[in-house]
């Protein structure tokens, strides 16, 4: 069981250092300071040990509140872990996802924060959606990180999912194409990195001709 862990997180530094390498930045330090949670998941159920904060101590309870960097395909239902750490009142199982009592988390807001019959602490406001990393809110950050590779083919699974692209961003046949060209179509790739430096997930920098040949190339598949 020991060596399985050690290989798993000499997988894990090493799928990490390949997804913030793609891009250079100079913001190593602050995005080393990230409260990441790093787990790799290929579909695997997240409950219930999404709950088992769920106790006496009800994990750290030195912050006021956490900010969720929510990377597309890589685990809605960590959102239950960060709900029930600012909610000791939700009910055991109240949550998302597979072996949970379904809620709507964003109903639990009063204004800006949380009701305050059943949470002690905040999360900051980013249901629905993929909101970027803030630079003011580093330190009190979390995330649920995947293997790259694994995240893409999710993403694609999942129609596509390509959350900050308009149309005029996508290959003419963009519908048409195989895991393969939506991997390689120019923006997909580097996600988690632009999500830490601030940008949306799917982006593109500049229009230029290389642009255009790469989107073309990813067309044909």
């Amino acid at each position: 069981v020991a060596r399985r862990l050690r290989m798993r997180r000499a997988h894990a530094h090493a799928a990490l250092a390949w997804e913030f390498g793609r891009q250079p930045n100079a913001n190593h330090g602050p995005m080393m300071r990230l409260l990441a949670v790093v787990a790799f998941a290929s579909g695997a159920q997240l409950c219930p040990p999404c709950f088992h904060l769920q106790n006496s101590e009800h994990g750290n309870r030195t912050r006021r509140s956490l900010r969720w960097l929510h990377v597309p395909k890589t685990g809605s239902t960590f959102q239950n872990s960060i709900f029930h750490w600012a909610c000791p009142g939700l009910p055991y199982r109240a949550g998302y996802g597979p072996g949970a009592t379904p809620i709507r988390f964003a109903k639990l807001y009063d204004g800006s924060h949380l009701n305050r019959t059943l949470c002690d602490r905040d999360v900051d406001q980013t249901l629905p959606g993929h909101k970027p990393m803030k630079a003011d809110r580093v330190d009190d950050t979390v995330a649920m990180f995947r293997r790259p590779a694994q995240r893409v083919l999710s993403a694609f699974r999942d129609r596509k999912h390509a959350d900050g692209f308009q149309e005029r961003d996508k290959a003419a046949n963009w519908r048409d194409l195989n895991a393969s060209g939506y991997a390689r179509h120019p923006g997909i790739a580097g996600c988690t990195t632009r999500m830490l430096l601030g940008a949306k997930c799917a982006h593109i920098h500049q229009k230029s001709e290389e642009t255009a040949r790469a989107t073309t190339e990813a067309a044909r598949g």
